[in-house]
């Protein structure tokens, strides 16, 4: 016997679990399966004509995904697959599109059939009174496809469940990893953001390993067409660490650490340094406070002269002579 969501199956239950749950659901074609699996990644397009070529691409060499769902209608088209992420079943509720992708945890929205339809239609009911009312208050990534081609994006405040989006033949699209996009689309790799990959670890927001492939900011609430972003907000900043003083009596005391550190490597290493220079203000602060007082003499770095916005040149020497 093996127990799955809450209900115990026997093994021949569950082979016809696991069978429905591989079957791709096609809403023109009227085929639903009985079952559904929970974890899913997500590509849409804009574009309806562009589904079973997306469902083709991923299920081919060499990502071999095995869709869950195929979605079409005047707003676009969706093709989810199982994956790592946890997800309710895509629905359309008034002629939209609703995706969940991770678990919201909205309030007042019944949690029976967790992983089917009718936890992200009680979530589309809300979030059609309410946008606010189903910003995520747990991991998660919420979709509204609207016709004709407008869709609302609504992602979680840790980024945990992030999302990208791509500009194509005036196509626009939408998933969860860089990757799928790629996949669907003739893009390339993006030659600053491989360097600056390799030289660091990591990639300055909004960009991706690859050309106009960018991530949706995390707790925001972004509405986006085929031309691109129209409006994005915030719904969440992170606070400070306020608590019995006032922001210059904390700005004083990092002051007052970071010097003192910069002291012990001045009598450490001696008054000569380097440090990356990015024009962001993670390293802007580090470098004038290094400097501060002569007290050390630094060699600013600073790599990718073309492009990125984080990374120019530019912004990086007006900062070193100001």
């Amino acid at each position: 016997m093996v127990n799955i969501i809450g209900k115990t199956l026997s093994c021949a239950e569950k082979s016809e679990f696991q069978k429905q749950a591989r079957q791709p659901l096609d809403l023109e074609s009227g085929i639903f399966p009985k079952l559904t699996l929970g974890p899913m990644d997500i590509v849409y397009c804009s574009n309806r004509s562009r589904a079973s070529e997306i469902f083709g691409v991923l299920a081919r060499p060499p990502v071999e995904m095995q869709a869950a769902y195929k979605m079409r209608g005047p707003w676009g088209a969706l093709v989810a697959t199982e994956s790592t992420y946890w997800g309710y079943a895509p629905t359309t509720l008034g002629g939209e599109l609703f995706c969940v992708v991770g678990d919201p945890l909205v309030s007042d929205v019944a949690v029976r059939e967790r992983l089917g339809a009718s936890r992200t239609i009680g979530i589309a009911g809300k979030w059609k009174l309410d946008a606010k009312s189903v910003e995520p208050e747990h991991p998660a990534a919420l979709i509204r496809a609207q016709a004709p081609t407008t869709v609302q994006v609504i992602t979680d405040a840790w980024g945990a469940v992030p999302l990208f989006y791509g500009l194509f033949g005036g196509d626009l699209y939408i998933a969860t990893s860089p990757d799928l996009i790629a996949l669907c689309v003739p893009t390339e790799l993006d030659d600053l953001s491989v360097r600056e990959f390799l030289a660091t670890t990591q990639l300055s927001f909004p960009n991706t390993l690859f050309k106009d492939i960018w991530q949706i900011a995390p707790a925001s609430s972004t509405t986006l067409t085929p031309d691109g972003i129209v409006s994005s907000s915030r719904y969440w900043t992170p606070p400070l660490p306020i608590e019995g003083e006032s922001v210059p009596a904390w700005a004083e005391r990092l002051r007052e650490s970071v010097t003192k550190t910069f002291g012990r490597i001045r009598a450490e290493l001696g008054g000569k340094g380097a440090a990356t220079l990015s024009a962001g203000l993670d390293t802007r602060y580090l470098v004038a406070m290094a400097t501060r007082g002569n007290l050390l003499d630094v060699e600013a770095i600073t790599i990718s002269p073309i492009r990125n916005q984080e990374s120019g040149w530019r912004s990086a020497q007006h900062i070193c002579l100001a």
